[in-house]
């Protein structure tokens, strides 16, 4: 997953990993409320104080609306719980998501694990590389059968 979709992967990894081999996680952030913060400051010049009032005021809203906490999906937390192989991959340059995030996130990840750093930012493409490096998580009899993949 990238970004958000690697956070996904981490939470589910956390509490569901019976079905998963390994994890591939591209730019992930530790928080959302932590991202939401940094980007009020470096996008909008928003002082902390105010952009903790706005995140506080989003997170009401969408408890409110949706019964969904945002402050619920911690990956940092997510990843002290994880033992599969992971690899963390983050362009050092990425301008969305500090790279600090995936630091953070490797730093405290228990299972077996890997950090890439890239010179090519997420959105330009990686994947071959990150496949590539990502071959050292995965199992010896990898990829399964054509009759045993999900959804074939």
């Amino acid at each position: 997953g990238r970004s958000m979709g690697a956070v996904a992967a981490l939470l589910h990894a956390a509490s569901k990993p019976a079905n998963i081999k390994c994890l591939v996680l591209d730019s992930p952030y530790q928080r959302l409320t932590d991202l939401l913060l940094e980007l009020a400051a470096e996008r909008f010049s928003m002082p902390l104080k105010v952009a903790k009032g706005v995140a506080a005021r989003i997170r009401s809203v969408l408890i409110k609306r949706y019964g969904w906490d945002i402050n619920a999906n911690d990956a940092l937390e997510a990843a002290k719980k994880c033992t599969i192989p992971a690899m963390f991959g983050h362009a050092q340059s990425d301008t969305l998501v500090d790279s600090r995030h995936s630091s953070n996130l490797h730093a405290a990840y228990t299972g077996p694990k890997q950090l890439i750093w890239c010179a090519i930012p997420a959105f330009l493409g990686r994947r071959s590389a990150a496949c590539h490096s990502a071959s050292w998580a995965l199992p010896p009899d990898w990829p399964p059968p054509l009759g045993e993949r999900v959804g074939e």
